[in-house]
């Protein structure tokens, strides 16, 4: 049965009936007042929660606060607030904690960005260049610049590693970019990049094109008045054999007042065949206190001994001072050939020699040499020499065969003879002069319709080769083809007056008189 009677509310303390199950002043819950025990609860000595001592008819445990009618733990206002003002605490705690920490994941990310915006990448890149890693650096340099396409200095760092791998065309065309925009690095980019285009002009010829393009739309904009740039345009246009616009260049550098070696001048002039320019030059630097360089000199010398001033030509290339011995083979190679041609063998041969031997690879200069030889009747000597020539089989291995074919008829070794007249023939030597040398040993051989096929043959390469005219009349008159044989000498003597003393014009217009008072 239930306990009837009333009971106290553990939270506001008012009195509620013992069945109640909510508190009707302050909305508690209650417990239903439990059926009574064996013993009174109102006659406890100790709570039951704490085991402290409490007083009969005490209805809460001062200790731990369980009320106990009901088992229940009260807290009392003051608890309350307590633990509102600790639960408050830890609230702005967490919410401090919280901040705090958004903060700081706040201030990272910062970090992050300004170390990504600031970070340098062409450091980056060029480190990953020294290390070897060029491929790396070549993608991190093309993917900034394509970001940044206005970071010039990136461009020209991405050419520097282009030029590292070896892969100058792009270096070439990168520098020329740079190069183009005109700011401060772009003289430095225009010289690497024509350097760039040079590692492959070798085998891209159209390379040289490229530089030379380069160049003049450059060097009279931007870089208009600089003579050194005029100076490196001089020297392209005369690698590319325009001999002219390199003379123009050469005078325009000069006009902005570039120190150029005198050579080069000279040089362009001789190439351009302007004496007078030459003349102007030379008269110029004397003026101005000075005298061309030996090296200078002996251009200018070469040049007048083109042009027909020997006596000139001779007395500055007899004077030179000392110069390099490759310049001086060159200078004694051209002096020799001019008194070889004034028939001065004796003169010409010791200065051959020195040419020969300073410039070993100079062909002409053992051809002529060996020519030399021959003439002054060294002809051992003259045939080793030739001989030499001939097993190179290089430019004059043909004329080399044939000169001996000369020297070994002479010596009347016909047979060998023969074989060097083909033998040039085979190298090459396909000239009206090789088949009237051929004829020539037909002839000594004993067989003149050999020798006249052969001598027929030399005028049919050229109308205007006199000798074969010469040796084909002789051989019709020996075989009693007389007048055939006087036209033949006829047209000789005609031809014969560009040079009548060398070819020997009087002896041969004698022997065609006699031939025709004997006629008669």
């Amino acid at each position: 049965m239930a306990v009837v009677g009333n009971k106290n509310c553990p939270f506001c303390g008012g009195a509620v009936e013992n069945d109640a199950t909510i508190c009707n002043q302050c909305g508690g819950p209650l417990k239903k007042a439990p059926e009574p025990a064996a013993g009174n609860p109102l006659k406890m000595t100790h709570c039951p929660q704490c085991k402290a001592p409490v007083s009969p008819g005490d209805i809460l445990c001062m200790a731990c606060g369980t009320n106990l009618l009901t088992g229940q733990k009260v807290v009392s206002p003051e608890k309350q607030a307590e633990e509102k003002a600790d639960r408050g605490i830890l609230i702005a705690v967490a919410k401090w904690v919280s901040a705090a920490l958004i903060a700081l994941v706040l201030a990272g990310l910062v970090v992050f960005a300004v170390l990504y915006w600031l970070r340098d990448p062409m450091g980056e890149a060029w480190n990953q260049a020294k290390a070897g890693n060029l491929e790396l650096a070549t993608e991190t340099l093309q993917s900034y610049i394509q970001k940044n396409p206005e970071r010039t200095e990136a461009q020209f760092l991405l050419a520097k590693v282009y030029w590292h791998g070896q892969r100058y065309d792009k270096a070439a065309d990168m520098f020329a970019t740079v190069a183009k925009k005109g700011e401060s690095n772009a003289r430095d980019a225009l010289l690497l990049s024509l350097l760039a285009s040079e590692e492959l002009a070798g085998n891209a010829p159209e390379q040289r094109e490229k530089q030379l393009a380069l160049l003049n739309s450059l060097v009279d904009s931007q870089f208009a008045g600089d003579g050194e740039l005029k100076l490196l345009l001089a020297l392209l246009e005369g690698k590319q054999g325009d001999f002219g616009r390199q003379r123009r260049a050469v005078d325009e550098a000069l006009l902005y007042g570039a120190e150029a070696a005198d050579i080069l001048p000279v040089l362009s002039y001789a190439l351009d065949n302007d004496l007078a320019a030459l003349e102007r030059y030379v008269e110029k630097r004397q003026t101005d206190g000075g005298e061309l360089n030996p090296e200078a000199q002996a251009a200018a010398g070469i040049m007048r001994l083109s042009a027909g001033q020997v006596e000139s030509a001779v007395t500055t290339l007899s004077a030179l001072p000392s110069i390099s011995p490759h310049v001086d083979g060159w200078v004694k190679l051209q002096l020799g050939a001019l008194y070889m041609r004034q028939g001065e063998y004796g003169k010409a041969l010791p200065l051959l020699a020195d040419a020969k031997h300073q410039q070993p690879e100079n062909e002409r200069a053992v051809f002529l040499h060996a020519l030399c030889l021959q003439e002054n009747k060294l002809t051992e000597e003259a045939l080793s020499a030739f001989d030499q020539i001939v097993n190179g089989r290089k430019v004059f291995a043909g004329q080399a065969a044939l000169q001996q074919a000369q020297i070994l008829a002479s010596q009347n070794n016909l047979d060998r003879a023969a074989a060097m007249a083909r033998e040039a023939a085979e190298l090459g030597l396909n000239t009206a002069r090789q088949a009237t040398v051929q004829g020539q040993i037909f002839a000594l051989q004993g067989d003149a319709l050999q020798a006249e096929q052969a001598y027929r043959r030399a005028l049919s390469m050229s109308s205007e080769y006199a000798p074969a005219y010469l040796e084909l009349g002789l051989l019709l008159i020996s075989r009693n083809a007389t007048q055939e044989g006087l036209t033949q000498l006829d047209q000789y003597l005609e031809l014969a007056q560009t040079d009548p003393v060398a070819l020997h014009a009087n002896e041969i217009e004698l022997l065609v008189a006699q031939i025709r008072q004997s006629q008669e």
